[in-house]
């Protein structure tokens, strides 16, 4: 995995082209700063930059594409905490927050766990709702903000990129696909061809309309229509059904 100093220590390296000069840009030991390089190219498995002589360093093709995407990203996070430090937020303050289901368990600890630490004496209202139902509750301004997943039904709703999602498949442990998995060259997970599921029986959900839209999309896309074994309503009853085979 890549954090954001990560991203922050090998753009400098790379803006400053010496590691010299990079160490005295962020305020570290050289040797500190060419270990936490080496981290990151140990974790994805490939060099950042190529040394050459008198130190000049140039940077390889997954360098080049970690610069180039991660400055965007940087940037981002950059402008996040700025509006965060800004807002006119006091003491007892109640924020509405509305959220889906799925966000509430797997994207919201980790976001309130900074929010706490700032602002101890705020008091979060939680609504659980469907995404559509959310856009509906802010535009009666019945909740504060809320987090879902784009695109929006209503263009009158402003909203900020907190990160981007991946649509994962999934498969038993011993299913034949496994063969069709292709490793990442920058780490992660691997990936597969969706026209080589195109035979085997899924397992999708229901009572989820942005997700569906997603998975229609998909399969559209791709020129099939899948072999629907069961439809279910929430993420813990898909996993358990495929760990069972």
């Amino acid at each position: 995995m890549i954090d954001s100093r990560d991203l922050l220590n090998a753009i400098v390296v790379a803006r400053t082209g010496s590691f010299s000069r990079a160490s005295e840009f962020l305020n570290i030991s050289q040797p500190a700063l060419s270990q936490a390089i080496k981290k990151i190219e140990n974790n994805i498995g490939s060099p950042l930059f190529l040394r050459g002589k008198r130190g000049v360093i140039t940077l390889t093709k997954i360098g080049e594409m970690l610069v180039n995407d991660g400055q965007p990203i940087l940037n981002s996070i950059e402008e996040l905490n700025r509006k965060i430090s800004s807002m006119p937020v006091t003491s007892h303050e109640t924020i509405r927050l509305g959220i889906s289901f799925f966000y509430i368990n797997h994207l919201l600890p980790q976001i309130l766990a900074g929010f706490r630490e700032k602002y101890p004496d705020v008091i979060i209202d939680i609504r659980e709702e469907i995404s559509e139902k959310l856009e509906l509750l802010l535009l009666d301004n019945e909740i504060d903000i809320a987090m879902l997943p784009l695109p929006l039904d209503h263009n009158k709703l402003e909203y900020q990129v907190l990160r981007q999602e991946s649509i994962l498949f999934a498969m038993p442990k011993n299913w034949h696909l496994h063969d069709k998995l292709v490793p990442s060259i920058v780490g992660g997970f691997p990936s597969i061809n969706i026209m080589d599921t195109k035979d085997d029986p899924y397992i999708l959900l229901k009572s989820h309309p942005r997700f569906e839209l997603f998975q229609d999309l998909l399969f559209d896309t791709a020129g099939f229509k899948p072999h629907i074994r069961y439809k279910v309503s929430n993420w813990d009853t898909v996993s358990t059904f495929i760990e069972n085979g």
